[in-house]
């Protein structure tokens, strides 16, 4: 219903600011620190266990849990390529870019982690990759069994964001030379992608070493 839909901050600032983003998804989640919140970029679908967000947030309050996370896949055109992006109805986004995996790591070290589901009290780190409590991120070890996040369910993000526009918009990045911006990975990821021709390659297959530095 378009008639609930409502704007309720406006913030210009410098383009590629990912730590900007953040302090303003914590900005507003504050407003309402005891309601669930989900966070969601406006390059991702999330699919949580069941097709059940209610139940994932049943589960945690009958558990005390605060946080439920989530992990990145990756979603490339049907060959591997930067596909265009087709906004008609009948063309689903999901049939375009039927390839999913996360090869982000491999290129770049990017994090697969992801806060998606989280009371408005916590409050997420630059890329929403993680949370921040009692001044300790929850990062490897130290989010691994903390007691406020879901050990139970995990969100599939979805992200499509390897359009056609996407090869510009890392190098753009990556120009930046900001830490704000991650230019430094996204350097590197498109340095990778030179190598590839902008061609994930579907058929290449992750060493044990790369499998367990991911998990």
């Amino acid at each position: 219903d378009n008639d609930k839909i409502k704007i309720v901050h406006v913030l210009k600032n410098r383009i590629f600011d990912w730590e900007e983003v953040t302090k303003l998804y914590n900005f507003v989640k504050s407003k309402k620190p005891n309601d669930w919140w989900v966070v969601a970029d406006i390059d991702e679908f999330h699919l949580y266990p069941n097709d059940d967000l209610k139940t994932v947030i049943s589960n945690c309050d009958d558990n005390g849990w605060e946080i439920v996370r989530g992990g990145f896949i990756d979603r490339i055109g049907r060959d591997g390529d930067f596909t265009e992006l087709d906004a008609s109805v009948e063309n689903s986004i999901w049939c375009q870019y039927p390839n999913a995996g996360f090869f982000r790591y491999q290129m770049s070290n990017a994090c697969p982690n992801k806060i998606c589901v989280v009371k408005g009290n916590i409050e997420l780190t630059p890329g929403q990759h993680y949370a921040k409590i009692d001044g300790q991120t929850t990062w490897k070890w130290q989010g691994w069994n903390h007691p406020l996040i879901s050990p139970t369910d995990s969100v599939q993000v979805h992200h499509f964001k390897w359009d056609k526009t996407a090869s510009q918009r890392v190098k753009d990045v990556a120009n930046l030379k900001q830490d704000y911006a991650f230019s430094s990975e996204y350097e590197q990821m498109f340095m990778a992608l030179i190598k590839t021709k902008f061609i994930i390659d579907l058929n290449k297959k992750v060493s044990r070493s790369e499998e367990r530095r991911v998990g």
